[in-house]
């Protein structure tokens, strides 16, 4: 019998995953045989599920961090959990009328609102909470190009339709050669003349590197440059609850929590993340290496668009680590982005009256 897991697992495999990302998510720690059978009644002895387990290992589900310790979720894990949990539909709406009357009272403050959304959204999922506002419709590259400055040093200047002129200093983890900034920067060029900023986000290193063949292709350099590279269309960006990180595990470690606090601090980085679910109405979750900066494959975002004025979008998100609580997480994401978009339509329409 096959299951919704990932469509290769039978129903047996797909229970003891199920079950071993629970427990992860709330412990933050390994989970044994004994734990998936006592606590969430899979029918079968202890040795049968461990050797489950070690299938589901194998295949690339779950990892045992330590000899003789129990399992954790690897990312393969997550995304086949996220995308039962996403098909089968998010959880009932939360019971959350004190939210819905703090949008009530702020209902003549879309401003006030926006800036509050991130404080409720950090608070009620306790992850670290972004919202980006809707902003103008968005301008076109009228030129984009790249300068070697030294061997580590590369100037990146683009110009938009609608007469602004930008340049930025990228800094790259190891030397390049002059002759491949140069074939890249005429094919970043070629490619983004005349079109909308956010194209900058859909380009990808693989892409570059099949329109260069044999030319060595620096994995931070595109990233560096969808990060610099923002759209300007006067959206603002919200950020809080970035203490939240602290009390994360996964986030111990030094580097670990200063990625995290980086991005969070970057305008550019966080409009990129809540830009990552496009901007349909659904929410969407990105695991891991799924991220497309590098610096950020030990976190999760839950993100989703919202409609605002005249057509345009912003969107509202948390970000965390792998061991998220997913369910909880995007369905409070989802709520509150149908929150947002309920009074921003209400306050159109009373200024249309």
């Amino acid at each position: 019998m096959r299951h919704g897991f990932g469509g290769n697992l039978n129903a047996r495999q797909a229970q003891i995953l199920g079950a071993i990302v629970t427990e992860h998510v709330r412990t933050a720690q390994p989970v044994g045989s004994k734990a998936v059978r006592e606590r969430y009644g899979v029918g079968a002895s202890t040795a049968t599920i461990r050797n489950e387990m070690a299938v589901l290992e194998d295949a690339g589900y779950i990892r045992q961090p330590h000899t003789s310790a129990g399992r954790v979720p690897a990312n393969k894990g997550y995304r086949a959990y996220v995308d039962r949990v996403m098909s089968e539909g998010l959880p009932a709406r939360p019971d959350l009328a004190w939210v819905h009357g703090e949008y009530r009272r702020m209902a003549r403050e879309l401003d006030t609102a926006y800036r509050a959304t991130s404080r409720l959204l950090s608070r009620l999922t306790r992850y670290p909470a972004m919202v980006m506002t809707p902003g103008e419709p968005e301008p076109t590259f009228t030129m984009i190009r790249m300068s070697p400055v030294s061997a580590t040093n590369v100037l990146l200047r683009y110009a938009t339709s609608d007469g602004e002129h930008h340049q930025h200093l990228v800094r790259l983890s190891q030397p390049v050669p002059a002759a491949v900034i140069e074939a890249i920067s005429g094919v970043l060029e070629r490619a983004l003349t005349g079109h909308a900023i956010s194209d900058v986000d859909g380009l990808t290193a693989r892409t570059l590197q099949e329109q260069l063949p044999g030319v060595a292709v620096p994995e931070d350099l595109l990233a560096f440059v969808q990060t610099v590279v923002t759209s300007p269309r006067r959206a603002e960006v919200y950020v809080d609850g970035a203490a939240y990180a602290l009390a994360q595990p996964e986030f111990e470690a030094r580097e670990a929590l200063g990625s995290v606090i980086e991005a969070l601090d970057e305008t550019g980085t966080v409009t990129r993340l809540l830009r990552s679910g496009g901007e349909t109405a659904q929410v969407t979750v990105r695991i891991g290496e799924e991220i497309e900066l590098p610096s950020l494959h030990c976190c999760s975002v839950v993100v989703r668009s919202y409609a605002g004025p005249a057509s345009r979008t912003g969107a509202v998100g948390v970000l965390g680590p792998t061991r998220m609580d997913y369910r909880q997480a995007a369905a409070i994401v989802n709520y509150i982005a149908d929150e947002v978009e309920r009074l921003a339509a209400q306050r159109a329409a009373e200024e249309e009256q």
